[in-house]
């Protein structure tokens, strides 16, 4: 297999180039912004008592949960729409706009999202994104060429059903990612992303003949996805999904029908990349950047301005912290696998 490798680079001496310093001045603005969140338009607020009752349950439900603790709101979000569409069968009769408030209203109930925080319009952006995948899957499931791409290791006579059932999943996996993207909103994460992007695009290197290279890039970014984000597949697929439609922020109805007769096209084109022969490769290279990333966001976090003089003005300091962001990162690796454990004894007393 073809293995990409880094370009060697003289080593300089220690400066904060422009995008250093652009990550501590998003830090520090963060934190200001904390104490102004009380501030603003109006909030959505629900019931205390409901409240209570929907966090004790969601906290039972995520203890036999194995993912990350990041993913489990997406992993809520996804649930309620398979609720909706599936048992209950309520999207058929409510418009975008009741749907997103009943889902954001949940989500407050269950603790995901803290209550009088959330601003009334979110609601309407969560509705237009809810919208264009209410027009997708109208859309698809008018035609049938999905039936192939959809229902294949599909052996039982209700291969078409099947098929509908797969395909109604990966779109609302698509619609949680997109909604969990929308409520999240770090622009901390987005600029480290950023970085990690253009040093490993500048560095990495495959042979010019090999077949698949025009792929490197969007492999990088996905590899960043996986290891410094800790993104599981809903989410790579979304990432995938908006790279093969690069209008999908502000597509219109007409261009939605469109993009419908070509969704066994993308499917596939999905999958390829998800399974592509660089990943394992790139994996073992970007691990290690990402570690480094993710303790230098762990130091500047608390005080940035601190951070950042020591950086600049005391160099041995500045290392200092960085060794104890990795002992508390340590720390932090070995109490998330006493919690998986313990998790594994409460499914196994539950099962």
């Amino acid at each position: 297999m073809v293995s990409p490798h880094l370009i060697k680079k003289r080593e300089s001496n220690f400066t904060l180039n422009s995008s250093a310093k652009k990550l501590f001045q998003l830090v520090y603005i963060k934190k200001n912004n904390l104490e102004e969140s009380n501030s603003g338009p109006a909030k959505i607020i629900v019931s205390t008592m409901v409240s209570k009752l929907a966090f004790f349950y969601e906290k039972i439900r995520n203890a036999v949960d194995y993912d990350d603790e990041h993913l489990l709101r997406k992993n809520a979000i996804k649930r309620i729409f398979k609720r909706q569409i599936v048992i209950e069968g309520v999207v058929k009769n409510l418009e975008s706009k009741e749907l997103a408030l009943h889902l954001l209203t949940e989500l407050i109930q269950a603790g995901y999202l803290d209550n009088n925080s959330i601003p009334e319009n979110k609601i309407y952006e969560i509705a237009s994104i809810l919208e264009k995948y209410i027009i997708l899957k109208d859309s698809v499931f008018k035609k049938e060429k999905f039936l192939f791409i959809f229902s294949q290791n599909i052996k039982n006579k209700r291969r078409n059903g099947q098929a509908e059932k797969k395909l109604l999943n990966w779109i609302i996996s698509l619609a949680s990612a997109e909604i969990e993207e929308n409520l999240t909103s770090d622009k901390i994460k987005q600029e480290i992303v950023s970085d990690m992007f253009d040093i490993l695009k500048d560095n990495i290197v495959l042979p010019r003949d090999w077949a698949h290279s025009n792929d490197l890039d969007i492999q990088i970014y996905l590899g960043i996805a996986r290891n410094f984000l800790n993104f599981d597949k809903d989410l790579l697929n979304f990432i995938l999904f908006k790279y093969y439609n690069k209008n999908w922020a502000k597509i219109n109805n007409k261009e939605i029908e469109g993009l419908s007769d070509k969704i066994d096209v993308i499917y596939s084109a999905i999958l390829y990349q998800l399974k592509h022969p660089l990943t394992k490769q790139l994996d073992k290279v970007i691990k290690p950047y990402s570690l480094y990333f993710s303790i230098l966001r762990d130091s500047i976090n608390d005080n940035p301005i601190k951070v950042y003089d020591l950086a600049v003005n005391n160099h041995k300091s500045f290392i200092n912290l960085i060794k104890e962001a990795c002992e508390s990162k340590y720390g932090k690796i070995k109490n998330k696998l006493w919690r998986s454990g313990f998790r594994c004894i409460i499914i196994i007393f539950l099962t």
